[in-house]
Order: structure tokens, then sequence, then C-alpha cells
């Protein structure tokens, strides 16, 4: 719901939530892997939330075959299957875990830094915009994602 609609009905609560945030997160490479964890303080916050974040996940990008797919339609085209977990725990609301996942595929070219990848999604968790940082949400999608 919009700010304008929640500030013309008063029978809905309206939390203004705004806060700034300093993370420190370190992570490990692997010659396929990627593992990664850290810590966030809250400041300036309001309303007056709990202070603290714990953060961690994991990324897996397996090595780059040639596409037998669309390598016939582009010269040099390889792929790799790819998977993230990201997991965040905020001390506000009891350390419970948000758990974010997403797997697809990804194509790229020998030698380019362009990808294109197809990943799925799932998340469980708290809402993490705004307002509404209290509710549990499931979300599943799909998305297309470039890289330059």
């Amino acid at each position: 719901m919009g700010d304008e609609f929640l500030l013309n009905n008063p029978g809905f609560n309206r939390v203004n939530l705004s806060f700034e945030m300093v993370e420190a997160i370190t992570s490990l490479h692997f010659a396929w892997a990627r593992v990664y964890g850290g810590v966030g303080y809250l400041y300036n916050r309001k309303p007056a939330l709990d202070r603290g974040t714990l953060q961690w996940g994991l990324e897996l990008r397996a090595p780059r075959r040639p596409s037998l797919f669309f390598g016939s339609l582009v010269e040099g085209l390889l792929f790799a299957p790819v998977f993230g977990a990201d997991f965040r725990s905020v001390e506000q609301l009891g350390w419970n875990i948000n758990t974010s996942l997403l797997g697809g595929l990804e194509w790229s070219r020998l030698k380019s830094t362009r990808r294109l990848r197809i990943l799925l999604s799932y998340y469980r968790g708290r809402n993490p915009y705004g307002q509404f940082f209290d509710q549990r949400i499931e979300a599943y999608g799909i998305g297309f994602y470039i890289e330059f």
C-alpha cells in the first residue's frame, strides 16, 4: 500500500522504517565456490530497532563447458550451472533466518566478461522492504540477468 493511502486511512498502522547500517563481510574463494559471512550494525534507526544482523551464504559455479544447445548458433559459447544461497538473520526479529536461493544456467563466451543468466529464485522469511519488515513472506520467481 502506498504511503498516501496509509496517511489518509488512520485505521492502518504506518511504520516509517528508516535506518543506516555498517556491515563487515568477508569471503573465501575456491576453484568453483565462494563462501561468505559477516555482521551488521544498525544506527540512526527509526523506530528504535535492535541493532544486530548476521549474513552468510555460498555461491557455486560449475566449470564452463561448450554449450551443446546454443553452441551451433554462437561460436565459442560456453555454459555453466550456477547456484547461490544467502541467509540473513536480524536481532529485531528474534534472529529468525531469512533464506534466499537462486539457481540456473549462465552463458558466456571465452575471454568475455559478458554473461547471460536465467535463474529461478526462492525467498522465505521476513519481508525485507519498508514498513512490512515484520511480515513473513514466501516468493518464487524467474529472472533474466545480463552482466557487462
